[in-house]
């Protein structure tokens, strides 16, 4: 089974427990109970909006939580299988056998998973050994702090503030404290993948446990790089963020790229870089100017119809501060793209250098 959640951010814990049951073939309890640092505060509620009863938000007898050793709340689980309160705290059991799926599962993640999902993808990898394929999605999967959320208008400014105010505990035994959960096949969706309507993670998914064919990362990039090409680069400054495109000619000889661009009238602007890879192909050794970078070559593929993806992970600094780095290397039919991305901790890529260039 090829579970695609990729789409999926998240959302009522009751639909992760049913499906659950379809695929767990023991007892479990999905979260551990919900934890409040405070249940009482004060008149600050006037200032609050959310969603419920705002009686059982404020003002919960004392009595349904029990006080942690630092001073926390958790709440008392309450209910039972069949309850309609959807409490998670308590033990679910599977369905029976002739209703439950036993074989292998993949799940397909993306960017677009939130923390419902994340904990759902979490559990499928820790209780089911789910292989995961595509992108690790956002969310954490320690569990989230959505359960309440209390809504605060800022009096002085009259902007609204979300605050959350419980942790949805997650309970499984381990996780990456403040990260999603990593993927077992790393499958970055791609411009040339969208315009060609391909899904390589679908792709890659019904090739688990397949033997893959060997690829010689020199001799693919040598064979889908040579020649000479045009076309233009789209340039994200380093420093105030703004974009210029530039019209762009390229050569390469073996894993010699030499670039020439059209910087304005009578301003022509000529680079050069030379790539190459360690013996077992995993790790790209990048020479540009006074750029020396070494990247892991994440993912190197040929989809059936023929298209070339490279993708190559790695760091370095942009204006003093450590980012992690990705490039994107595409080669479909007679177009090239390369796209160079970047990010700091905790924040998504932004695209920087990108390249689309035709053969001449």
């Amino acid at each position: 089974m090829i579970l695609d959640l990729r789409a999926n951010g998240g959302g009522s814990e009751d639909v992760s427990i049913a499906l659950a049951r379809h695929l767990f073939d023991a007892p479990f309890t999905w979260s551990r109970p919900i934890r409040y640092k405070a249940i009482r505060i004060g008149d600050l509620q006037r200032h609050i909006s959310s969603w419920g009863e705002r009686e059982a938000l404020f003002n919960a007898p004392e009595s349904a939580f029990t006080r942690t050793a630092d001073g926390w709340y958790d709440r008392i689980p309450v209910g039972t299988d069949e309850s309609d309160d959807g409490d998670s705290t308590i033990e679910h059991q599977p369905l029976p056998a002739a209703q439950r799926f036993a074989g292998r599962l993949t799940v397909l993640t993306g960017l677009r998973n939130g923390s419902g999902s994340t904990r759902t993808i979490a559990w499928l990898k820790e209780r089911r050994g789910a292989a995961l394929v595509g992108e690790e999605g956002g969310g954490s999967a320690e569990g989230p702090t959505a359960g309440n959320v209390f809504l605060v208008t800022l009096p002085a400014s009259g902007i609204k503030v979300r605050v959350p105010n419980a942790w949805n505990r997650t309970n499984i035994m381990q996780f990456t404290p403040r990260r999603g959960v990593a993927v077992d096949v790393l499958v970055v969706p791609t411009l040339a993948d969208f315009q060609a309507g391909r899904d390589r993670a679908v792709e890659a998914a019904r090739d688990l446990g397949a033997v893959p064919a060997a690829i010689d990362p020199a001799a693919e990039l040598t064979s889908a790089l040579a020649g000479n090409w045009a076309g233009t680069l789209d340039y994200r400054d380093y420093g105030n963020d703004s974009r210029t495109a530039l019209p762009t000619l390229l050569s390469v000889t073996g894993l010699a790229l030499a670039w020439t661009f059209d910087d304005g009238p009578g301003k022509t602007v000529r680079s050069s870089a030379r790539w190459s890879f360690t013996p077992d192909g995993k790790t790209m050794l990048v020479n540009e100017g006074r750029r020396r970078e070494t990247m892991a070559v994440s993912e190197l593929c040929r989809s059936p119809d023929g298209a070339l993806t490279l993708v190559l992970d790695g760091k370095g600094h942009e204006n003093g501060k450590p980012v992690t780095i990705r490039t994107v290397l595409t080669r479909d039919k007679a177009v090239l793209r390369i796209t160079r991305m970047s990010r700091a901790t905790g924040q998504p890529f932004i695209m920087r250098p990108s390249y689309q260039l035709r053969p001449v």
